[in-house]
C-alpha cells in the first residue's frame, strides 16, 4: 500500500511541515509500506534530503489556488487506494473535498484548535489540542489523534555523566531564516560573558539547510 505526502519547504515557512511528515514516513517504511511525496519545487529542499521518492507537483509549478492543486496532485498518483497525509497551511476544506472524491484516506495533519468537517482523520499535537473534543461527538466520522501523546518527538536518553569542560550555548532558528540574527545575538552573549569575566563559554551556531547569509559566520 502507498502513502502519500503533500506538503511543502521553503526559506519562507522552513522545513517544519517536511520535517514532521518525514518522521511519519520514517515509521510506516519500518511497517512495509512505500511512502512518496509532493511538494511545490524540489529546489526549494536546499541542501535538505530525504530518503524517500519526493516529486513536484509539476514542472516549474507555482502555487495559485487550493482545486488546481488539489486535481494536479492527484493526476500524480497511479494507485487506487491508500493514505494521503496533508500538511500544508494553504490547503483546507476546497483542496480536502477534491482529494477526498477519491477513494483514498485523508489524514489532516492541523495546529487549529477547530472541528474538521471532511478528513478521516486530524492528528493535532499541540498542548491545548484537547479542547477540541468540546466540539465533537462520540460518533464523528472524522477520527482525532490530540494531544501532546501524538508528538512527533524521538526518544532519547541523556547521559547524566556527561561533564563538558565549558558551558554551552546553542543558537538555533530552525531550518530557514537570516543567519545575520544568530551572529549578532552571539556577538553580544559573547561581549556579555566578557565582562563578567567568565571565559568557559562555548557558543555554538546550528546553521539550517535553507538559511540564508550562512557565510557571514
Amino acid at each position: 500500500m502507498n502513502i502519500y505526502f503533500r506538503t511543502n519547504c521553503n526559506n519562507k515557512i522552513g522545513l517544519g511541515h517536511l520535517s514532521r511528515t518525514v518522521k511519519i514516513a520514517e515509521y510506516f517504511k519500518k511497517k512495509g509500506l512505500n511512502c512518496i511525496f509532493y511538494v511545490d519545487q524540489l529546489k526549494n529542499l536546499g541542501n535538505f534530503k530525504i530518503k524517500f521518492p519526493i516529486f513536484e507537483i509539476k514542472r516549474n509549478y507555482k502555487f495559485r489556488d487550493q482545486a488546481r492543486d488539489a486535481k494536479e496532485f492527484l493526476k500524480n498518483i497511479k494507485s487506487s487506494e491508500g493514505y494521503i497525509f496533508l500538511d500544508d497551511y494553504r490547503l483546507g476544506n476546497t483542496w480536502k473535498k477534491i482529494v477526498k472524491k477519491s477513494k483514498f484516506k485523508l489524514i489532516y495533519l492541523s495546529d487549529k484548535i477547530e472541528k474538521e468537517k471532511i478528513a478521516d482523520f486530524v492528528v493535532n499535537y499541540k498542548i491545548n489540542a484537547n479542547e477540541i473534543e468540546k466540539r465533537i461527538k462520540y460518533n464523528e466520522k472524522t477520527k482525532y489523534l490530540l494531544g501532546t501523546k501524538y508528538a512527533l518527538i524521538e526518544d532519547q536518553k541523556s547521559n547524566s555523566k556527561n561533564k563538558f569542560a565549558k558551558f554551552n550555548i546553542v543558537l538555533y532558528l530552525g531550518g530557514s531564516g537570516d543567519l545575520k540574527i544568530l551572529k549578532n545575538l552571539a556577538h553580544a552573549i559573547s561581549a556579555f560573558f566578557k565582562r563578567k569575566r567568565e571565559r568557559k563559554i562555548l557558543i555554538k551556531v546550528i546553521v539550517g539547510p535553507l538559511m540564508r547569509n550562512s557565510d557571514c559566520l
